[in-house]
């Protein structure tokens, strides 16, 4: 029975997932003189990416990404030997895409969704939120006359420590004929 399982040919269906990533860290280094002043500045940074993108049955493709960054940088600068300037500041970027087009033969329809978190602290901390959605429609029916159809809304949250928020939204249809 066994031997049976191993030499007999299998009948499940696979799906195809395509799977991609990469891994980045950087490390800078710089120092230099003028006029007795001495300044140094260093950093390190990574950066991890991850998506994955996957054909829906036959009616499109489904794609969603992700990334995080984080950057720590110290820069000091001497006058003489005593100590002038020193700073510290932290970056951290999360980023996220989801992505599908639907219909690709027929009257291709696509719709996608991005959103940012990043902070940025130097002395205080402050928030951005980004959040963008977009949707894109044609129409290639016979007979008809070509016509596009876009949308997009962008919004962007801002928050430093201590402060009110800031808020700006963007929004555009655009319709195309020919």
């Amino acid at each position: 029975m066994v031997l049976m399982m191993l030499f007999s040919p299998a009948s499940a269906k696979a799906r195809l997932l395509n799977l991609n990533g990469n891994l980045q860290a950087n490390f800078n280094y710089s120092q230099s003189t003028s006029g007795g002043a001495t300044s140094k500045s260093n950093s390190w940074g990574q950066r991890y990416n991850l998506g994955v993108s996957n054909p829906l049955f036959r009616f499109g493709i489904f794609r969603a990404d992700g990334s995080w960054y984080s950057e720590r940088l110290h820069t000091e600068t001497a006058q003489g030997g005593a100590s002038t300037f020193d700073q510290n500041r932290q970056l951290r970027v999360i980023d996220f895409r989801l992505m599908t087009s639907l219909f690709p033969r027929t009257s291709p329809l696509s719709v996608s969704y991005q959103q940012i978190l990043r902070r940025n602290k130097v002395d205080t901390a402050t928030d951005d939120t980004v959040r963008v959605l977009t949707a894109n429609w044609i129409n290639h029916f016979r007979g008809f006359p070509r016509m596009a159809l876009s949308y997009n809304r962008s919004v962007f949250d801002s928050k430093s420590e201590g402060e009110d928020s800031n808020n700006t939204t963007n929004q555009s249809v655009t319709v195309q004929a020919d």
